[in-house]
């Protein structure tokens, strides 16, 4: 009897079906940038962070290499980077106070990617 294929090989979701964790299917995801972390700072200490702050992180990249390291993360709506965003700026992880700001232009996003 041939074995049922297993979720992972499931079909993906076409783009039009996929819907923001938020629950508002309709509205853009937005960008987060997270400044000032300790130097040791990674992925997972982020996605811990932002989910922590009651976001729900859709993407993003550390760059340890800026001066202070910083990273860039998306989330599923405006509303819900606000919410995050006020709660992690000036707040303190591993002894350091991080800033956390909405990137609204994707220029600007761009600009921190490529440096």
């Amino acid at each position: 009897m041939p074995r049922s294929p297993s979720r992972s090989r499931s079909p993906a979701r076409r783009k039009e079906d996929r819907r923001s964790p938020s629950g508002e299917g309709d509205e853009p995801v937005a960008w987060l940038q997270i400044g000032d972390l300790p130097p040791k700072s990674n992925w997972s200490c982020m996605r811990r962070l932002v989910t922590q702050a009651g976001g729900h992180i859709l993407g993003g990249k550390v760059y340890p290499s800026h001066r202070p390291p910083c990273a860039l993360a998306k989330v599923g709506s405006e509303k819900e980077a606000e919410s995050v965003a006020r709660k992690l700026d000036g707040s303190e992880l591993s002894g350091r106070k991080i800033t956390c700001r909405i990137v609204r232009d994707e220029e600007e996003r761009r600009k921190i990617e490529r440096s």
